[in-house]
């Protein structure tokens, strides 16, 4: 978020939350899992901060398909549960490459060039977005890009 001028962590939680909502909408089966496991704040914001609040803006009849992973995690329990899920919507490389360790697709939220090295590495097809196109109104990439991880699983 730090390169985003202008997108404030509110404006990410924001079309978090809107890209869930119609991610639900469109398939009722759905379950969310927050696995917050940065430490770091940026902006104010973690990883466990940013998941409380994206569940928060939720409505209601979306929320009872999430779930939040407790923070911090170990990196143990962080591979054994990707393990187990059916693919993964990242922002972050090591988790990326923990996803891709145990078999378990992901799409990502590029914040840097290695994200292509690391689909090369594995040998994917790319699937990734650049931050700023999360912010492009009335557009709905995240939630096609999403759907089109789903789509391969």
């Amino acid at each position: 978020m730090k390169k985003l001028e202008g997108i404030t962590a509110n404006d990410l939680v924001q079309v978090l939350a809107e890209t869930i909502t119609i991610l639900h909408e469109y398939n009722q089966q759905l379950s969310f899992i927050f696995l917050p496991h940065y430490r770091r704040k940026i902006n104010g914001f973690n990883d466990d901060i940013l998941s409380k609040k994206v569940i928060e803006s939720l409505p209601y009849e979306v929320v009872s398909s999430c779930f939040k992973i407790p923070f911090p995690c170990l990196a143990r329990e962080i591979k054994a549960i990707v393990k187990n899920i059916d693919c993964v919507l990242i922002g972050r490389m090591h988790l990326g490459i923990t996803c891709l360790g145990q078999g378990t697709p992901i799409a990502c939220i590029t914040y840097q060039g290695k994200f292509q090295g690391l689909y090369q590495y594995f040998n994917l097809e790319p699937l990734f977005i650049e931050p700023k196109k999360l912010f492009v109104p009335n557009q709905n990439e995240l939630v096609e890009l999403v759907n089109k991880l789903i789509d391969q699983t």
